[in-house]
């Protein structure tokens, strides 16, 4: 999730900072958004300087708020504040710059009050390049402030998103290459040290996912399968009497080509494309008119930890990224879509979800009104509890939320409630690593998935997508569950057909495309 560092004067604009602050932790999440005053942010004892050192290095985006007496503001003995080196709000910003020059992180100055942008003749040298930042404004008229803020958490996002699009592109053309090349030499240089017979051995295995088309029709004929090209290696090292033969082992090469193909092609075990942190900067985009989140490429154990390291699901790997609904669907986003159900949702409030919703009817609404289809059941985990196979999407610890954060038997009243933050600003907290929210709450989800039994096997035929009457996945908890129900690694089946299930709904998957 993107963090947030709020630059002020209290003295100039305390009290439409400490809104602004407020407003932002509705949208972002309390834990993402600094301000010296916040909620818990900096308590007595604490070293002042230390705290806010780190909390401007690890931010995303800082914003400088400036008001009418910014500029001109002057210590106790008549000094101007801001030519002094020891001044907070100076220091603040000159890190800030040497941040966004040296990795990107993005500066936003906030004008309140009425305040105009300062000119570079008016600021210290170290400071001057902050004239080159675009900056956002809060109107004095109060009619205007929510647009005002609308605005400001649009650039939040957008400045976000190019910084983590940026990341990722040098990662990929520099550090991966580097890493390669690096793997090359050591590959050759066990093949010249040894030459031992080599038979294949019988391993666990890696499975490797391939997106289902969504512009395939209904019954599709064929699957897109991933073929990675492959160099084999021994991991022996050589003895004075070799006794043993070597274990093959792939070392996975993504060619980003699909080829249609019928056969197994995930016997090999594939070393893993680079997995992004469960810190991955959350990518947000809105597609007809509903807000989606990207999951970036990775791997992770999906279901249930067993012992040494291995899950009852397998390891599974996504070589594409996807978008995945940031909300599960709603009623208002339903019908603005015309999709169509047999039943009405349990509380037809337009931004409630839309349950009471069979397989069939789901599946149907994300393929032809959404140009995506329902989540597989191993995509819907992967976005929910991330590579680091959390307990929970906010952490592996259920005590990291507060209960009232969350849509279950104590808290829901009874029924559904109304999806993401509107209702409770703190449920912004119950989102996962990519920043979906409600993964564990409100309502379960269908996914795409026919039941079976573990290990996950992506071309199994588990991910038919016609319409046959097989039992499909649900997943996540519900409105009416208690804590034993609110488990990531939970599933359960469902008749494709039952559409009257009060406790069950559904969120969209699309391809990405740059």
């Amino acid at each position: 999730m993107t963090k947030i560092f709020i630059s002020y004067r209290r003295a100039d604009s305390g009290e439409i900072t400490h809104n602004l602050y407020e407003f932002l932790c509705k949208r972002f999440g309390g834990r993402n958004v600094f301000k010296d005053t916040g909620d818990g942010n900096l308590l007595g004892g604490d070293p002042f300087a230390k705290v806010i050192i780190e909390k401007l290095n690890k931010a995303d985006v800082v914003l400088i708020v400036i008001g009418s007496k910014w500029l001109n503001l002057n210590d106790t003995h008549g000094n101007r504040r801001l030519l002094k080196q020891e001044d907070w709000v100076r220091k603040e910003i000159r890190i800030a710059i040497e941040n966004h020059n040296s990795k990107g992180s993005a500066i936003i100055p906030i004008l309140v009050d009425g305040a105009q942008m300062p000119s570079s003749d008016e600021l210290p040298e170290d400071i001057r390049q902050l004239c080159e930042f675009n900056a956002c404004k809060i109107d004095i008229d109060t009619r205007y402030r929510d647009e005002d803020r609308d605005n400001i958490v649009i650039s939040i996002k957008k400045l976000s998103r190019k910084r983590n699009i940026a990341g990722l592109i040098i990662y990929f053309l520099f550090i991966v290459p580097l890493a390669s090349l690096a793997l090359l030499f050591i590959v050759n240089d066990n093949f010249n040290m040894m030459r031992p017979i080599v038979t294949p051995s019988e391993t666990s295995e890696t499975k490797l996912i391939s997106p289902l088309s969504s512009s395939t029709s209904e019954n599709p004929d064929t699957t897109q399968t991933l073929v990675p090209s492959q160099t084999l290696f021994p991991t022996t090292m050589p003895s004075p009497t070799p006794t043993a033969t070597a274990t093959l082992i792939s070392t996975f090469v993504p060619t980003m080509t699909f080829t249609p193909s019928s056969i197994n092609t995930s016997t090999l075990i594939p070393t893993p494309s680079p997995t992004p942190t469960n810190t991955f900067i959350a990518i947000d985009e809105e597609f007809d008119g509903i807000e989606m989140v990207l999951v970036p490429i990775g791997c992770f154990a999906m279901g249930e930890r067993i012992s040494n390291g291995e899950s009852t699901g397998g390891q599974q790997c996504f070589e594409q990224p996807f978008w995945i609904d940031k909300y599960e669907m709603t009623n208002g986003h339903f019908d603005r879509l015309n999709g169509t159900a047999q039943y009405e949702s349990s509380n037809t409030n337009g931004n409630y979800p839309r349950n009471r919703i069979s397989w069939y009817e789901a599946n149907s609404f994300c393929h032809q009104k959404r140009a995506g289809r329902l989540p597989t059941e191993a995509e819907w985990e992967y976005a929910a509890r991330g590579p680091q196979g959390w307990n929970y999407p906010w952490g592996d610890s259920f005590a990291d939320v507060q209960e009232s954060e969350i849509i279950f038997a104590n808290t829901s009243n009874g029924s559904t409630q109304e999806v993401g933050s509107s209702a409770n600003p703190l449920r912004i907290l119950n989102q996962s690593w990519v920043g979906a929210v409600d993964m564990l709450g409100n309502v379960r989800e269908w996914t795409n998935s026919i039941y079976k039994d573990y290990p996950y096997v992506f071309d199994d035929g588990r991910e038919d997508r016609s319409f046959n009457s097989l039992s499909r996945v649900i997943r996540g908890g519900a409105w009416g569950d208690g804590l034993q129900g609110l488990i990531i690694t939970r599933r359960l089946a469902q008749n494709p057909a039952f559409a009257q299930d009060e406790t069950l709904g559904f969120r969209c998957i699309r391809p990405y495309s740059d």
